[in-house]
């Protein structure tokens, strides 16, 4: 994990930035529908062997994901 402390980084989107702040707040999962599909941001939280090596709590927020779902044409 040190080597990724300078890793670069990009901007969050104004979608990712609403999602971490729900994420921050306890959901697990932030789903928004647009015209296009669907956008997710989901949290990666810590489970008994992240503590057990690296401490902090059980369900601590590490991290997130961020993805989306395409519509495809109907047939």
């Amino acid at each position: 994990m040190i080597d990724l402390k300078g890793a670069p980084t990009r901007s969050l989107s104004d979608f990712e930035a609403k999602g971490l702040e729900a994420i921050q707040n306890g959901e697990d999962l932030f789903v928004r529908e647009t015209p296009q599909g669907m956008l997710m941001l989901g949290a990666i939280r810590s489970v008994a062997q992240c503590v057990k090596c690296h401490g902090g709590e059980r369900g601590d927020l590490l991290g997130a994901i961020s993805y989306s779902l395409q519509r495809t044409a109907e047939r």
